[in-house]
């Protein structure tokens, strides 16, 4: 049953890239692609027509117009199609400017165990050999990383052409080895400034794509821009595997040659990299290993602190002749600011987190009372206010690339809206007409999609909707089916291995059981249940 409805995921594979093509590409191209599906052979079945077709075309010799493919390809390794979200949110008109990739899928060592300054990532090699071996998404992730997801309106109305035509981008295949293909990574460094450049800035842009576009570097590093990559590959459908810490995708090469690079410059001190210390930190956190991502996040202080970073004004001795002292003050400044500012979070998810401890308190004291009162009514309306934000992401951008830090805001939103909903005491209460329970679905249909190219969302996503199933709040089929997946013995016993977290959830467990609450915990005990605990029991854990 198990292979049966793989080799139909499979098959919905082919489909999708295969309309993919006929949608795309130009009319001659569309046309020679539907005379050969007329031409085939009838005795082979139609699923074996369909992937030998796509086979044949992704290895450039379907047509007899322009190839579909930018280089031949080994047939062994087929490329991997661009979505039809990511060719409607192309900037261009033109389908032969759509951002169709050279990149093969590849095989190669997993990180190196060898760890000198941050030895609690000496595992990672180990877990990931496990990892591979275990399917994340049922029934292959192939095939759920290849679901197109909805395609903003927005991003059809207003398409982001000022960052897509900057020439200094055609520099960066001088900057890594991985790839050479001008166009693919300048499509994964426009995703990096359109979705996370715009949340934590912490370099200059243009400042940073000069020395890109020159080969100086004074603002530009392969160490820096490799780490960047590394990030930015998490936005790209066009990157397989995404949702498999440190698996084989573009992720973890981008990351392993970052890695290499940090470690051949170590005592070298720079602000370059400050910056890839940063993007690292961020790569770790996306991968639910926030306690090797902090070290990162720690060394980068460090370096800032003895670079003078934070010293108004900055040393002097330290500027290169050739560089001005305008230019040099703001490059620094960035980064310092950054580095101040790079944990702080949004503003609403601030006031919930400060009043929250104070909602649960209770006391005959007058003056007590009056400080719960106001906490209450302050996180009520930051609730409020957040989910209103979220609902303006939902409908203006969507979920299929938005940077991982939202998580956090998300989460936040859907524990403040569990504890709204439980409170209102109302006989006619209405799920379908409740701001507090559209808010909730809002959030966790956004975490849905995000759990199709990261990974330590997926624990997160269990977590929040095991939460609403303990309090009997009803959830639609389309949110329970992605649970099912994520409440697998094998999905449990490889999150138990791979997620390294101090991350707190629920910020209503801050006062007391903080370490109860910290998500290592939280899987450490869906790892502990038993393989014969009724599957239906199993809802009412959180």
């Amino acid at each position: 049953m198990k292979r049966k409805n793989e080799e139909m995921q499979v098959e919905l594979s082919n489909l999708r890239q295969l309309y993919d093509l006929l949608r795309l590409r130009p009319e001659q191209e569309a046309l020679a692609i539907l005379r050969k599906i007329r031409t085939d052979s009838l005795d082979a079945s139609q699923a074996q027509q369909t992937h030998s077709l796509v086979d044949f075309i992704q290895q450039g010799q379907s047509t007899s117009g322009p190839s579909v493919v930018t280089q031949t390809s080994d047939p062994a390794h087929p490329l991997t199609l661009p979505s039809i979200r990511l060719a409607l949110d192309s900037p261009s008109s033109d389908p032969n400017s759509l951002p169709f990739t050279s990149i093969f899928p590849i095989g190669y060592d997993e990180p190196t165990s060898q760890r000198r300054r941050h030895a609690s990532d000496t595992d990672v090699s180990a877990r990931t050999n496990e990892f591979q071996r275990i399917v994340l998404t049922n029934p292959s992730s192939d095939a759920f990383n290849s679901i197109p997801p909805p395609t903003s309106i927005d991003s059809l109305l207003h398409p982001d052409t000022d960052a897509s035509f900057d020439p200094r981008l055609e520099g960066l295949p001088k900057w890594t080895p991985i790839t050479k293909d001008a166009r693919f990574l300048t499509h994964l460094m426009n995703l990096w400034h359109k979705w996370e450049y715009s949340y934590y800035h912490y370099l200059d842009w243009d400042i940073f794509l000069d020395d890109l576009s020159s080969g100086c570097t004074d603002f530009c590093s392969e160490l820096l821009v490799n780490a960047v990559l590394a990030s930015a590959s998490f936005h790209s459908s066009l990157v397989r595997n995404r949702s498999k810490p440190f698996g084989d995708s573009l992720i973890t090469r981008f990351y392993r040659e970052a890695r290499r690079l940090w470690e051949a410059e170590e005592g070298v001190d720079s602000l370059t990299r400050v910056q890839a210390a940063l993007a690292l930190f961020m790569v770790f956190g996306k991968h639910g290993r926030d306690r090797v991502g902090y070290m990162f996040l720690q060394e980068a202080c460090r370096l800032a602190r003895t670079l003078g970073l934070f010293r108004l004004p900055s040393p002097a001795t330290q500027r290169p002749p050739h560089i001005q002292q305008e230019k040099w003050d703001r490059a620094r400044a960035v980064t310092a600011w950054a580095l101040f500012n790079f944990q702080l979070m949004q503003y609403y998810v601030s006031i919930i987190r400060l009043f929250q401890p104070f909602t649960h308190y209770e006391s005959s004291n007058e003056r007590i009372s009056s400080y719960r009162d106001q906490a209450l009514l302050r996180t009520s309306t930051a609730n409020k206010e957040l989910r209103q934000l979220i609902v303006l992401h939902d409908s203006l951008h969507g979920w299929a690339a938005t940077i991982t830090i939202i998580l956090h805001p998300l989460v936040i939103a859907v524990f403040g809206s569990l504890d709204e909903i439980v409170s209102q005491e109302n006989p006619d209460f209405v799920w379908e007409t409740n701001e507090a329970y559209r808010g909730l679905l809002t959030c966790l249909r956004g975490l849905s999609v995000i759990t199709t190219y990261n990974f330590y969302s997926q624990s997160l996503f269990r977590l929040v909707t095991q939460s609403c199933q303990s309090l009997a709040i009803p959830l639609p089929t389309e949110i329970t089916s992605v649970l099912d997946r994520f409440q697998s013995d094998e999905w449990t016993k490889t999150a138990a291995s791979m997620v390294s977290s101090q991350y707190i959830a629920d910020m209503r467990r801050t006062v007391s059981g903080m370490e109860n609450a910290r998500m290592d915990t939280i899987i450490s005990r869906w790892d502990a249940l038993t393989i014969k605990e009724d599957p239906d029991k199993r809802h009412a854990h959180s």
